[in-house]
């Protein structure tokens, strides 16, 4: 047949990392004379056991007098004889006469895939259960490759990969399609390379790295996938005197085993900038060793010192462009106040810490010391009163945060002071009205969401009309149309549920 059944088939060895043991100490990746999980399955024949599998060879049809009627999402074979969905084995082989595939299908539909390389070793085995789907791999040489685990055709359970010497490589934790838990990477060696903790595929706390040696390489920590701070040593021990990360501004660098410069990679923040802090600059000049390192001016002057453990600063002492330290900034303990200066000497952040963790009022200002930003934190999270500025001390948001969520009305303006946007939330997300303005204060957008659910909205054109064709019903269905200054469209967001799905 044309179409090829055995796309089913989930890849896993692009993962890379690890070598590892049981609670026990003993390797599991190494061939044992014990059966696989899969051989104690309900759908299941022992095909390590030669008579069973030449018997199933011998009754398997071959793959290609199968058809697939369904499609590649809903996979339904029949044979080309009969119309009804087929029941049985079919068979692929390699040239050398050894058999390459088996696949068990149940009414149409695929209960087990088995492949084997050339010389006869088992490559996969690929166990269907309803929604939930197990794979096993093996390399050339028997040890065992990986253990995959899917539910609803999304990644679920633990992922485990192993080294073609047996030793474990990787472990992942998945639940639902998104990666939640520890991820662990490991050496050919054992040696622990690389662990760091997700929520809903972002990084979320500790994230440390080491060298082939077993020195720490490197520790950050990251809120919802922005990296917060970070320290590097080198492979000798040393701490990186450049590397600095602060609210995902700064610069890592990155050394060689040998302890050479290996690059330098910037993670530019701040109003407007994409991609979001905290997220690698995009652009490919960005691993260059001529990169200053935020922790100086550009006279070379040091600018700033901290001792981070886990995100928390420890301690800290900062200097002005001119070489004076600064008698405000003095954390010692996790207490104290940080504040930090332009080139120009102006004062650029003041924060107070408690505990190691943002706790208190936090201010910044810009060059030209009009005010940029006022907030307080608890504990490392926004709570109370937000409030932006431009540069020309024109106010540009305001908005109330609990617990690092936005609560109450939150609203923007533009440069020339008139209103831009307002919006209602709860517990961080939109619950309520919201309006969005046009420069010249001609009403754009009113909406209605619920539970940020969009349940209602009505667009306007540029010259006030109101758009014919936006319209979402009570139950969020439906199409917004955007249009350009001049009144033509630019696009269109489709609307399912409340939430946009095509635009």
């Amino acid at each position: 047949m044309k179409c090829n059944p055995f796309a089913l088939v989930i890849g896993l060895l692009t993962l890379v990392g690890c070598g590892g043991e049981t609670q026990d100490g003993q390797d599991i990746g190494t061939v044992s004379d014990k059966k696989h999980e899969l051989e104690k399955s309900p759908n299941s024949f022992d095909l390590d056991d030669p008579k069973t599998l030449a018997r199933v060879i011998e009754e398997a049809i071959i793959v290609d007098k199968l058809k697939n009627i369904g499609d590649k999402n809903n996979i339904i074979l029949r044979s080309a004889k009969e119309k009804i969905p087929y029941t049985g084995w079919s068979r692929r082989m390699h040239p050398n006469g050894q058999v390459k595939t088996l696949m068990q299908i149940n009414h149409g539909s695929p209960d087990r895939l088995i492949e084997w390389y050339e010389n006869g070793q088992k490559q996969m085995d690929e166990i269907h259960e309803g929604a939930k789907i197990l794979t096993v791999k093996w390399h050339r040489n028997g040890n065992l490759a990986g253990k995959t685990s899917s539910l609803n055709a999304k990644h679920h359970g633990l992922w485990t990969v192993w080294h073609e010497n047996g030793k474990r490589k990787a472990e992942v934790n998945w639940r639902n399609g998104e990666m939640n838990g520890l991820q662990t990477f490991w050496y050919e060696d054992g040696q622990k390379k690389e662990e760091t903790f997700f929520i809903n595929s972002l990084k979320n706390g500790a994230r440390t790295e080491w060298y082939k040696n077993g020195q720490t390489r490197y520790q950050a920590y990251y809120i919802k996938g922005r990296m917060e701070s970070a320290v590097v040593w080198k492979p000798n021990a040393t701490k990186c005197p450049i590397t600095f990360i602060d609210e995902g501004e700064g610069i890592i660098v990155n050394y060689n085993q040998d302890g050479t410069e290996m690059n330098r990679i910037p993670f530019p923040g701040g109003a407007g900038f994409q991609p979001p802090s905290g997220r690698r600059h995009p652009n490919k000049f960005q691993a260059t060793p001529q990169m200053p390192s935020p922790a100086y001016y550009e006279n070379g002057q040091r600018r700033i010192e901290r001792n981070i453990k886990y995100g928390q600063v420890i301690s800290a002492i900062s200097w002005k462009p001119n070489g004076e330290r600064c008698s405000i900034t003095n954390i010692n303990q996790g207490n104290g106040m940080l504040c930090e200066y332009h080139e120009n000497g102006v004062k650029k952040k003041l924060r107070s810490y408690s505990g190691g963790n943002k706790h208190g009022s936090a201010s910044s200002w810009y060059k030209n010391g009009q005010k940029q930003a006022e907030s307080n934190w608890k504990n490392q999270k926004k709570n109370g009163q937000y409030t932006e500025w431009y540069e020309n001390g024109q106010k540009m948001a305001e908005k109330y945060y609990s617990q690092n969520q936005i609560n109450g009305t939150a609203s923007r303006w533009y440069k020339n002071g008139k209103k831009r946007s307002e919006s209602n939330h709860k517990n961080g997300i939109r619950d309520g009205a919201s309006r969005l303005w046009h420069e010249n204060g001609q009403i754009l957008v009113e909406e209605f969401h619920k539970e940020g659910r969009l349940v209602s909205t009505q667009i306007r054109k540029p010259n006030g009309e109101i758009c014919p064709v936006s319209r979402v019903d009570k139950n969020g269905d439906g199409v917004k149309v955007f249009y350009k200054t001049d009144g033509s469209e630019s696009s269109r967001a489709i609307y399912k549920n409340g939430k946009r799905v095509l635009r």
